[in-house]
């Protein structure tokens, strides 16, 4: 025989007890009907996904996304109600389901896994300033040579020779007809060069600085978005098959 398994999930554990209790008046087999409470799915232990445990805890393919709804439930006091029927008698077990108001697993998850969140970026226009090398002044120091003159008064000496006649009588000096030479040195002054070096001028180098104001323009980034409703068909389903 086929067999179906149907799930539902209750905010409270009495009314996932009425559940059971109505599941049982309808006759579904005892062992084929699961009550999940808080604790039932703890994965502090185990490295598989939440939908993995769910798998192996309901024995069917249970997917992440109603797998963390399943476990908000049990978090928030709430219980599961899972029924193993046969294919023919689905029908009868679902409307028991329905009829004690399970969640609307889509609508329960819509909030937190079906959000999608489209980031906008936006520019901004940030200006520094940085040091660059500008014009550059050059100051040089070197020598040059220039004629001058001056004028000096300069003293020559000059032997001129006189004879004179003596009149009268004059007396013989002892040293007369000896040998005599007598030398007279000329003095002369000549121009003597000497030079001094002064400090004649300065040149004094600054930097002088002035502030002003440049307006500086540039184009910036901005995300937009652009929302289109596109009407579909809303499939909504408050226990799972």
């Amino acid at each position: 025989m086929e067999y179906e398994t149907i799930i539902a999930a209750y905010e409270t554990v009495q009314g996932a007890d009425a559940v059971v209790r109505d599941l049982k008046k309808a006759g579904v087999a005892a062992d084929g009907i699961g009550r999940h409470v808080k604790g039932a799915a703890a994965a502090s232990n185990r490295s598989e996904s939440l939908g993995a445990i769910w798998t192996d805890l309901l024995g069917i393919e249970t997917e992440e996304r109603d797998a963390r709804v399943y476990d908000r439930t049990l978090a928030s006091g709430g219980a599961i109600v899972t029924a193993r029927v046969p294919v023919k008698n689905s029908e009868s077990a679902l409307a028991v389901l329905e009829a004690h108001h399970p969640i609307d697993l889509e609508a329960y998850s819509g909030g937190d896994d079906e959000a999608e969140v489209v980031a906008l970026a936006e520019e901004t226009l940030q200006v520094g300033k940085r040091a660059v090398a500008g014009e550059t002044t050059r100051v040089r120091r070197y020598t040059v040579e220039s004629p001058v003159e001056e004028q000096v008064s300069l003293r020559r000496e000059s032997v001129s020779i006189e004879r004179r006649p003596v009149t009268g009588a004059s007396e013989v000096n002892g040293d007369a007809f000896t040998e005599k030479t007598v030398e007279v040195t000329e003095t002369n002054e000549e121009a003597v060069v000497a030079k001094t070096a002064r400090i004649a001028e300065e040149v004094v180098i600054h930097k002088n600085v002035e502030q002003h104001v440049e307006t500086v323009r540039d184009t910036v980034r901005r995300d937009k978005v652009e929302v289109e409703s596109v009407p579909v068909k809303k499939k909504t389903a408050d226990a799972r098959r």
